[in-house]
């Protein structure tokens, strides 16, 4: 790990991070310094080539250079010897190093003592008026998917806008009483609800412990939904430190990273909300398997939660042939279809084959009755067979009825499911 002294500029690398240091979150722009062009500016050569000495210049004056230089007079200012910034502490070109800081990033922020929040779209209110919460909604941080654990893994955080003002702090864990004063708390808690707004993530995380298995893995996916990134693999290499993951990067392998990160996660746990997602594009003529594409699959998911009074169902197994599932299941009739499964008629049956099963989950998931109304109820997969293929597909997420009319005795099963 190498950090920035926030004094001289230059660069030090460490085995383990002090036990003082701040790091930088921020937006990446098309003016950010890396490694190599910011060892060139600090030590150029002592005798330059004319080409070199151009390179320095243009780095200097790229606006990535000037943030660097900021950060480093806003860290010091708070008595930080050193700083983190992902920018030029990782030398990008060694794919080995960058494989290490990004499977270590969470634990970077998590035992930073502040995280300094650099919004360059967002202009510091007019003297005398208050901070307007809702305009940081349009910030470009809020979208990216890097951002989301820089948010989360920090205790402290310190919000700044384009030209370095402080804008607003945000502490976790915040005790009331001793040096912290009624209204600092109170501001806290603001600040804590705004960002929940924003953000679509409950205030809680912002106030208390950092998201841990509280809070289900369908929940953590649907924190990510509206994110984004440059590169498609880096969606889900940013989520490596929100499930305690770690994986090799294969850039270049597209959003087969996602389904790396989701196989890791059923072989480590056994939250099922990871099944428990809804497609963005429904097609009852092209049934899915049982893993995401993305992290917006989870959009609707923010309520979805585990129901530990489920029995325990025995472990996983991923085969050729699918996952290996064994759970409590209905085999539907043609009379037990609700109205919303209208798409289960008898030509599309004959279309698609059968049987079909409610195979239950050990989750609790929104769902809305007749009258609107949205309850959490046990959820379900609705799992259909073709004629002569051992591998079940999804044809979706379905409440699990108790008493279901003309419906099959509950029975537990094997199935293989395509995942």
């Amino acid at each position: 790990m190498r950090l920035v002294n926030t004094r001289s500029g230059h660069l030090e690398a460490f085995v383990e991070p002090p036990d003082h240091y701040a790091i930088l979150s921020h937006r990446w722009t098309d003016e950010e310094v890396s490694f190599e062009e910011y060892e060139l500016a600090l030590h150029p050569p002592k005798y330059l080539l004319e080409r070199e000495a151009a390179q320095v210049a243009i780095v200097k004056r790229r606006t990535g250079y000037t943030k660097i230089q900021d950060c480093c007079r806003v860290a010091a200012k708070h008595g930080f010897d050193w700083v983190w910034i992902d920018t030029c502490c990782i030398d990008k070109r060694s794919s080995a190093e960058l494989s290490e800081a990004i499977n270590s990033m969470w634990k970077w922020y998590e035992e930073s003592n502040m995280c300094y929040v650099y919004l360059a779209d967002v202009s510091p209110p007019a003297r005398g008026r208050a901070l307007d919460y809702m305009g940081l909604e349009r910030s470009s941080w809020f979208t990216r998917a890097w951002t989301l654990q820089e948010l989360l893994a920090p205790k402290k955080h310190r919000f700044y806008a384009s030209n370095w003002q402080h804008l607003f702090a945000l502490t976790r864990n915040m005790a009331f009483g001793g040096e912290t004063s009624r209204h600092t708390f109170a501001a806290n808690e603001r600040s804590a609800e705004q960002m929940a707004a924003i953000t679509s993530i409950p205030a809680s995380v912002f106030l208390g412990n950092q998201p841990d298995k509280r809070y289900s893995a369908a929940q953590r996916m649907s924190w990510a939904a509206r994110r984004q990134a440059t590169r498609i693999e880096d969606v889900a290499y940013s989520l490596l430190g929100l499930f305690q993951i770690n994986l090799p990067l294969l850039y270049g392998e597209g959003d087969r990273a996602f389904r790396r990160l989701q196989e890791e996660i059923i072989r480590q746990s056994d939250d099922e909300t990871i099944f428990a997602w809804a497609s963005s594009v429904p097609s009852p003529m092209e049934p899915r398997g049982l893993l995401a594409k993305s992290p917006l699959s989870f959009y609707d998911s923010a309520d979805t939660e585990m129901y530990k009074a489920c029995q325990i169902r025995p472990a996983y197994t991923a085969t050729n042939k699918g996952l290996a599932i064994r759970g409590p299941c209905r085999r539907l009739t043609r009379e037990a279809q609700k109205p919303e499964d209208a798409r289960l008629n008898p030509r599309l049956r004959g279309l698609l084959g059968g049987p079909f099963y409610h195979l239950e989950l050990n989750c609790l998931t929104p769902f809305a009755d007749s009258d609107g109304r949205t309850d959490s109820r046990i959820g379900a997969l609705l799992l259909y067979q073709k004629f002569g293929n051992e591998t079940w597909g999804v044809l979706g997420l379905r409440e699990w009825i108790q008493d279901l009319p003309e419906a099959r005795d509950v029975e537990v099963r094997d199935f293989y499911v395509a995942l």
